[in-house]
């Protein structure tokens, strides 16, 4: 099923790196594709990550961010998002 999303998109594609059922697609089909993670390696990962009682403290290449959400759900879905 990704594969045929990546197929059919003229730009870029955003993968979750923590999904490691997206991360065994064949490499030649994800050269386009931008990675995002929490815990493995990629482009952006967050990283400094503190889960406060109603917000998520956290840094990417060296920026920091406040997600007025607290959990790693919340987190994931943000970085997507950056």
């Amino acid at each position: 099923m990704f594969i045929k999303l990546i197929d059919n998109t003229r730009g870029m594609v955003v993968l979750n790196a923590d999904d490691a059922n997206l991360m065994q697609l064949p490499k030649d089909r994800t050269e386009k594709c931008i990675t995002f993670s929490i815990t493995t390696a990629s482009r952006f990962r967050a990283e400094e990550i503190k889960y406060n009682q109603l917000s998520t403290d956290f840094m990417v290449n060296s920026m920091k961010f406040r997600l007025s959400l607290p959990g790693e759900y919340n987190l994931s879905n943000a970085m997507s998002c950056i």
